[in-house]
């Protein structure tokens, strides 16, 4: 582990290289390796400043056209000052001599104060400065040491206060966007509510939706500068009294004024609106949106930032999760509650897993033609060690979420197939289970391999078990599923699409993708009655489905009238509470035992 001498060690070696590079070598692309992206540079000279890498590159080109010789360099002295893990700061003092090959004769002192900072990379510098004494020593015709020795004291006094400020200031600086970091927003924050002001405060924070996907794609580089043009074009939107910061990663966070809800929520749709710049959307060829929560300040709050940013997170949360479309929710005290119970889940997961509280239901699918149970969907309940049922509702979008739903989506899997292998020795008729498999199981390079491997140890025939994926997953993630499908088929397991009909639907899906059962949404059945389109649609799709060799299960049917009408237009399979709600695996079995006698 390093120490702080190391680091010292490492800021003096950087800055004999930069001096070394500049002065005798005269390298000035060596010297630009050595700098940082945001970097400040004021020389001795008047117009000697640049503010940036692309204006010292042209203040470099000055100088070389100035003076095509190098230079002799002597009495070096360094002073490192390291202000945090991160920050440092050191004056230099050395002799500068022409070394006549330019046709200039000059020897003078120079000093330099420059501050450091580490970065991907290694450390770099960010701002550099070197000066000259002034020649006129208080109307001596001779070196006046006296003076010279006060002079020192107060520059030495003066550049150390410098340095610290900012150093201060750079702790407080998010390197890559040059907007605050979270310690110096919480810090400005602080004092901007601690002034008086006529106008009411919020805090919103926000996050760049598929931040992640966009790095795979474009590559990481392409990914900083989509955080960069975000800071810049938000940075632009605030007015006086506002601040911008960039938390970590793609999240970042705005301190906004307003008068009335209706300002504020103009406030933020503007914000939306000018995330990206035109160029950087058309080179993403995507449309960038965001998540965002939104949390007004109180009167007289007493709330320290921290806290305020954390209920804003706690309403990001929340916002509600619509696809291709940027979104924002406001925090209130009951999504706080909601907060504490998802958290709760989520601690008592694994245990409850380990301990066999997640139960395995399933809910008869019906022949239509035949009226015989056939097959089922495996569905999972959480019922507690107190007996507390928790429905799938609750905890399966939070699964989704942390991940942990693919270790209860193989758990359930080998439930499953422990009792299918019980019903074929007992002699039952074989039957279809379809099993849902999250999206998440999308990035496991050896998903299908695993899936199968549980089948084998229970000797289960692939073609008994249809896998289950909604119609959202196969339309986000079209590559993905079409390769998923391949291999599935290629292990003669069977694939099902979900929820058609939804609002995702894209017959283009269907045309592609070589699923084997289509299962539709109950939402269509909801008004076929009264909707003429309804039926036409229900009714198509099922032709579609058949004419694509694919199996038709309708679920959600509840009435005689939705069964009939179903039956009609030539469905295949059946589901819903007009047969059965899901029942436990045990129920189920009898249920097959029944039939059969």
């Amino acid at each position: 582990m390093k120490t702080m001498q190391d680091s010292r060690d490492e800021i003096e070696g950087l800055a004999k290289r930069l001096i070394k590079a500049y002065f005798v070598e005269r390298d000035y692309t060596s010297l630009l390796s050595l700098i940082s992206e945001r970097i400040s540079w004021v020389g001795a000279g008047r117009v000697e400043i640049g503010y940036d890498r692309r204006s010292l590159i042209e203040l470099f080109a000055r100088e070389r056209q100035t003076y095509q010789g190098g230079w002799v360099i002597s009495d070096e002295q360094y002073h490192i000052e390291q202000l945090g893990p991160d920050i440092a700061g050191g004056i230099i003092t050395l002799t500068v001599q022409s070394d006549l090959t330019g046709g200039v004769a000059f020897r003078k002192p120079v000093r330099f104060s420059g501050v450091f900072r580490r970065e991907r990379d290694g450390w770099k510098v960010v701002q550099f400065h070197h000066s000259m004494p002034f020649e006129e020593q208080a109307g001596e015709t001779g070196f006046n040491v006296e003076k010279a020795r006060r002079d020192y004291m107060e520059i030495e006094r003066s550049l150390r206060q410098m340095l610290e400020q900012q150093g201060r200031k750079l702790q407080e600086q998010d390197g890559l966007t040059g907007l605050l970091n979270r310690p110096g927003f919480e810090s400005r924050c602080r004092e901007a509510l601690a002034k008086p002001s006529e106008k009411r405060f919020a805090v919103l924070t926000f996050g760049v939706n598929h931040f992640r996907y966009i790095n795979q794609l474009h590559g990481f580089d392409v990914g900083d500068n989509v955080l960069r043009s975000v800071a810049q074009n938000i940075q632009d939107k605030c007015v006086e009294g506002e601040l911008c910061a960039r938390l970590e990663k793609d999240h970042f966070a705005m301190l906004l004024t307003y008068s009335a809800t209706k300002d504020l929520e103009q406030r933020i749709e503007e914000i939306r609106d000018c995330l990206l710049d035109e160029a950087m959307q058309q080179e993403l060829r995507i449309h960038v949106t965001f998540a965002a929560g939104v949390y007004p300040i109180p009167a007289k709050s007493r709330r320290g930032v921290r806290q305020m940013l954390d209920k804003a997170l706690i309403a990001l949360q929340s916002a509600p999760r619509e696809e291709g479309a940027s979104r924002y929710a406001y925090y209130n005290d009951a999504l706080e509650t909601q907060l504490f119970r998802r958290n709760d889940l989520m601690e008592r997961a694994s245990d409850a897993l380990k301990n066999g509280e997640f139960k395995l239901y399933i809910q008869p699918q019906v022949d239509l033609k035949t009226g015989q149970v056939t097959a089922g969907e495996a569905l999972v309940r959480w019922v507690t060690a107190e007996e507390e049922i928790i429905g799938p509702d609750e905890f399966i979008p939070l699964f989704e979420e942390n991940r942990f739903i693919r270790d209860l989506d193989f758990y359930l899997l080998e439930q499953l197939c422990k009792e299918m292998h019980g019903w074929a020795k007992q002699g039952l008729p074989p039957v279809e289970i379809c099993s849902n498999q999250s999206r998440r199981h999308l990035c496991e390079a050896h998903y299908v391999e695993k899936f199968c491997a549980v089948l084998d140890k229970w000797q289960v025939p692939h073609g008994r078990i249809v896998v289950e994926l909604t119609e959202s997953a196969f339309v986000e993630n079209d590559t993905e599923m079409y390769a998923l499908s391949r291999r599935l088929h290629e292990r003669g397991v069977r694939l099902a699409i979900d929820d058609f009909g939804t609002g995702y639907a894209s017959l283009n899906v269907l045309s592609m993708l070589s699923a084997d059962v289509l299962k539709l949404d109950r939402s269509l059945l909801q008004d076929f009655e009264t909707n003429a389109r309804s039926r036409v649609v229900l009714k198509k799709v099922v032709e579609m489905a058949h004419e694509t060799q694919m199996q038709t299960v309708c679920e959600g049917i509840e009435t005689k009238a939705q069964l009939d009408y179903v039956k009609s237009i030539g469905c295949d399979i059946g589901q819903g509470f007009f047969f059965s709600k899901p029942i436990p695996v045990k129920a189920f079995e009898k249920l097959l035992l029944k039939q059969r006698q």
